[in-house]
């Protein structure tokens, strides 16, 4: 019996293991060059392979392979002495980079999969403190718009452009809606959302919204549907969407990542790098698996240690849930009591004893597990848990869902703490 007793403390501490493993931590982080220069003039991009593009002072490098620590600078770097401002790309071998530095720069196209590309220059300049593509041809770009410095801070007046690539065309979309340059981002419908840089918001311009800007007037900041509220100004100096439409923002009023997640309305940080304000987000997807992206500076000064990092979306759970659930969990098994009477387990054409489960072909559904009390306690915690961190506890149903979409997990701590 003591065996018995052994091995099933000792499956329980594994399949504890294992619980916890998904949903740790999962971050993973690479080292950069130190930061090359006063403040952080720097950019982060993300091949269509998943490979991080890093622009700091200047200098701009290739993470060599997805999921690698090794990294190639350019060879022709356009941005000597400057920024870059921002990175970003289309496709496999189409990308744009804004100049940066003070004032009107150019906007840069290279071939981000190759270190020997050419860089070009367009046929116009302008103020880009961030952009994204808006189809292969043109951009959004968030900064001053050419001598339209007439508000804020220093006489600057931030404006949302749509621009064309050729300098065919470059058109505000939305007027004045910060001082202080901020973040943006594109979601995959299309949808914009822009940081105000004054007071910490964050508005929802919908595609068709931003459509008719393009072709006809201007938005103002208030047309749009203001999504949260980071506070503090600043939060948003960067931002970015991922899959699962968890806002990502970073900047000077915040240490780490400040998240909002939509559909839960819950705010959360996570710090996975230095515990500075220096940070820049992005979001990226490859191999069928999208993930966030972070660069992080251990402060401001030149040579100070630079870190890379990244996650799979919906890997990521609140950091209040990991505190709690792992210690609920203890504790629900620490409380069961030996005399809870084995209960029955109805499993497709098995006995509850047999422990094997059907090779029967076309089985999909999931073995039904009668209530027994263990279970009926972690119910209570896990609903309760819901309340406390709704973003966490719906990640980490999801997660289990995935890696055990038939339960197995689950009837294996059942089968273990009926003995």
């Amino acid at each position: 019996m003591k065996g018995h007793g052994l091995t099933r403390v000792l499956t329980v501490a594994l399949l504890l293991a294992v619980a916890a493993t998904s949903m740790a931590e999962t971050w993973t982080t690479y080292t950069l060059p130190d930061n090359a220069g006063l403040f952080n003039t720097w950019a982060l991009g993300h091949t269509t392979s998943g490979q991080f593009i890093y622009g700091d002072h200047g200098n701009l490098y290739v993470q060599d392979a997805f999921g690698g620590s090794s990294y190639t600078e350019y060879d022709n770097s356009p941005v000597a002495g400057t920024d870059p401002a921002f990175i970003t790309t289309y496709d496999a071998d189409t990308a744009v980079l804004g100049k940066g530095g003070w004032g009107a720069s150019a906007l840069v196209s290279f071939d981000p999969s190759d270190t020997g590309t050419a860089f070009s220059s367009g046929s116009f300049t302008l103020q880009g403190y961030r952009g994204v593509f808006h189809d292969e041809t043109s951009m959004y770009i968030a900064g001053a718009n050419g001598n339209e410095y007439t508000n804020g801070f220093g006489g600057f007046s931030n404006n949302l452009m749509y621009v064309a690539l050729d300098g065919s065309t470059s058109k505000v979309i939305i007027n004045d809606y910060s001082q202080y340059s901020c973040g943006f981002t594109k979601d995959s419908l299309g949808n914009l959302y822009v940081g105000d840089n004054d007071d910490g918001r964050v508005y929802k311009f919908t595609a068709a919204q931003i459509s008719g800007a393009i072709s006809g007037d201007a938005l103002e900041i208030t047309d749009g549907e203001l999504i949260c509220d980071f506070g503090l100004g600043g939060d948003i100096g960067s931002l970015a969407v991922d899959a699962d439409g968890v806002l990502w923002g970073a900047g000077w009023g915040h240490t780490g990542l400040k998240c909002y997640d939509q559909d839960s309305e819950s705010f959360y940080t996570w710090t996975p790098g230095y515990d500075t304000t220096a940070y820049l987000a992005d979001t990226f997807s490859y191999g069928g698996s999208n993930y966030v992206g972070f660069a992080s500076a251990d402060g401001s000064d030149p040579g100070v240690d630079v870190m890379y990092g990244f996650a799979e979306v919906g890997a990521v759970p609140e950091p209040a849930t990991m505190l709690l659930l792992l210690p609920g969990m203890g504790g629900i098994l620490a409380l069961r009591r030996r005399r809870f009477a084995r209960a029955r387990r109805v499993m497709a054409g098995h006995s509850a004893t047999s422990g094997l489960v059907p090779a029967t072909a076309g089985i999909t559904e999931r073995p039904r597990v009668e209530a027994t009390a263990w279970m009926e306690r972690m119910d209570r915690f896990v609903r309760k848990m819901h309340t406390v961190d709704p973003l966490g506890m719906d990640r980490f149903v999801r997660k289990m869902h995935t890696v055990d979409p038939l339960g197995t997990v689950l009837l294996a701590f059942d089968n273990i703490l009926r003995r």
